[in-house]
């Protein structure tokens, strides 16, 4: 028998696939969550003590549930009224009943112990059917007391219900990857054919007859009560009236002495031949029914005594001698109830040795079961305490630099303006100094500009006086030739005119020239 504890039970709910259905399956719910990662998946667990090859309760077969597999808007949680047929999901006196539906995008998958195939036990073939039916569904009802929930999975459990949209699944193969095989469609194969559960529960039920002869002591045990020793046969009684018989001679002694002896031997006999099968019929009963009754208190008097009271040299000498002597010989009466009563007791201490182990393994298998799962739920919260506190060093860092950049933006835009202002500080104590020379420089270059237009002006004017000059010596000229023509010349005038002309002409050049001068020299 497979004892294998993987996982602990949530709470009890009730599951229907329909509201029509007459009869629910009793399953139990756990709500695995996290909220910091926006996580939620619900499990529904059917124990596995309703399969073939499976004992203890610690093993079951997981409906997953995540919450990105559920519609959106097909959700509810409704109240409802409680009464006695739930008082088996209820936490306390004052539940808090309410049902929760929703509907599947597709079938939801299934965790299945590591068997290749799937058979109910004897009575629960019904019971296992509507679990079959219930995996394949995509429409679910559950019944159970909201009570139930921790206060810290209130919130993103009332997010499952009111947005499943924005939830992933929670990572639940960490947990049953490694002793659960995941099934997407609980389909017929993996089941094993229901014919052989129902003959062996007949043949269970046959084997589970007792023996006739029990059936007869106890048939016995009701009717009447066993008689505590064997019947013995019917003695005759002589009369006792002739005083010989009250003092018999001696060769009456010796036929009465092997009378008796006859007689005992002959009822030794009847007894051995009869007293087995009465015993067989009776003495189990009682027998079983003595010890059952009067050993325990027998056991708690005596073995304390036994047990905690040391031996003292008297009466380990007295135990020594008393060890030393010969057993009386037993009785056939004896030797079959010292027989039976060692077999009962044997047969008892070894069912209580086996209940006693067996309940162990079960304790341990289930502490074990316990402490893998806290032990994985550990590890699984050390990883994302390790997670969480990396992505806190990186925000931290982010932070930091962030901070660091922008006190080194300030800082640079501080420096600027200082240097800006040192700048405009030192510029305008220039400017107080070069305006001046500048404003200087500038009359300087306005007054060249003027002397410059008033030589281009006077070049002009010389120019122009030249040509004037040219012009009046052209038309003196041509005066003097017309005048040549004349019967005579006056070359003493004509002299005169040019020399005048030529003074001219050089004195208006060397007025200019002054001017120019004047007006080009430095102030």
């Amino acid at each position: 028998m497979t004892q294998a504890a993987i996982t602990r039970p949530g709470f009890d709910v009730l599951a229907y696939v329909s509201l029509q259905a007459a009869t629910p399956v009793p399953l139990s719910l756990k709500f695995q969550y996290n909220e910091k990662r926006a996580q939620a998946t619900l499990c529904l667990l059917q124990s596995s003590t309703i399969l073939e090859g499976f004992d203890g309760a610690e093993t079951f077969i997981i409906l997953q549930y995540d919450a990105e597999n559920l519609v959106p808007g097909a959700v509810s949680l409704r109240p409802m009224g409680f009464h006695q047929a739930l008082s088996g999901i209820a936490r306390s006196t004052r539940p808090d009943i309410r049902r929760l539906s929703f509907k599947l995008k597709r079938c939801c998958p299934t965790w299945r112990p590591l068997t290749a195939s799937l058979a109910p036990k004897p009575g629960f073939v019904d019971r296992f059917q509507h679990l079959v039916t219930l995996a394949n569904a995509t429409e679910l009802h559950i019944v159970f007391d909201y009570s139930w929930l921790p206060p810290q999975c209130l919130a993103t459990f009332q997010q499952l219900v009111a947005q499943p949209e924005q939830l992933s699944g929670y990572p639940v193969h960490r947990y049953y990857s490694q002793c659960f095989k995941r099934e997407d469609v609980f389909s017929s194969h993996l089941v094993a054919p229901v014919d052989a559960a129902l003959a062996s529960d007949a043949t269970t039920e046959d084997e589970e007859q007792p023996p006739p002869y029990i059936a007869a002591s106890n048939k016995r045990q009701a009717s009447t009560s066993a008689p505590s020793s064997p019947p013995t046969r019917k003695r005759t009684v002589l009369p006792q009236s002739n005083p010989a018989h009250i003092h018999p001679s001696k060769a009456e002694k010796g036929s009465v002495t092997t009378t008796a002896l006859d007689v005992q031997q002959a009822v030794h006999g009847a007894v051995l031949h009869i007293l087995p099968g009465i015993l067989n019929t009776v003495l189990p009963g009682l027998v079983q029914n003595a010890v059952s009754k009067y050993l325990p208190s027998a056991l708690e008097d005596v073995l304390p005594n036994l047990l905690s009271a040391p031996l003292s040299p008297s009466s380990q000498s007295a135990s020594s001698q008393t060890s030393t002597r010969v057993p009386k010989a037993l009785s056939a009466l004896g030797t079959v109830l010292t027989k039976r009563v060692v077999l009962g007791l044997k047969q008892e201490l070894e069912d209580v040795h086996n209940q006693t182990l067996s309940h162990a393994d079960d304790l341990r298998s289930t502490a074990d079961a316990q402490f893998q799962e806290d032990l994985e739920e550990l590890r699984l919260e050390l990883v994302q305490a390790q997670e969480e506190l990396v992505n806190d060093l990186h925000r931290i860092g982010d932070d930091t630099l962030t901070e660091f950049k922008e006190r080194c933006e300030a800082e640079g835009e501080e420096a600027g303006d200082r240097l800006s202002r040192r700048i405009f500080t030192v510029y305008d104590r220039l400017s107080d100094k070069v305006d001046p020379l500048l404003e200087g420089q500038g009359e300087l270059a306005t007054w060249k500009r003027g002397l410059l237009e008033q030589k281009d002006e006077l070049l002009k004017r010389k120019s122009k006086l030249v040509e004037d000059e040219r012009k009046a010596l052209a038309r003196e000229m041509a005066l003097l030739g017309r005048e040549s023509e004349g019967p005579e010349i006056d070359r003493d005038r004509v002299d005169r005119v040019t020399n005048e002309s030529e003074k001219r002409h050089m004195c208006r050049a060397r007025c200019i020239e002054r001017g120019v001068r004047a007006r080009s020299a430095p102030v």
